[in-house]
């Protein structure tokens, strides 16, 4: 299952298109059980999905992750949020929904 990867001119503080972020990685069994799921948000939610590998992907230092699968939501005014909620297209939703209200 391969999925979008992130962009090197993709700025997070800038607005522009939403985005959903997801960090992880291919040796981690959460991270393989989210992606089918994560798959799916796309053309449900109508953002752009990208998946990031945390071991190699410089830009997740100044992340905060703590753990993998990490998501992130980039808003189309601009900034990057950190979810921790269920990692569901229904907990996801609400987060999206919730900041660009």
């Amino acid at each position: 299952m391969s999925f979008r990867s992130l962009p090197s001119s993709f700025n997070v503080a800038f607005p522009g298109p939403q985005a959903v972020i997801a960090v992880g990685t291919d040796w981690c069994g959460y991270c393989r059980q989210f992606k089918p799921e994560l798959k799916a948000m796309e053309p449900e939610l109508g953002v752009r999905v990208y998946w990031v590998d945390g071991d190699s992907d410089p830009r997740v230092q100044d992340w905060k992750v703590d753990g993998y699968p990490s998501v992130y939501y980039k808003a189309s005014e601009g900034g990057l949020y950190k979810y921790e909620g269920d990692r569901t297209l229904r907990g996801i939703t609400r987060f999206i929904q919730s900041i660009e209200s």
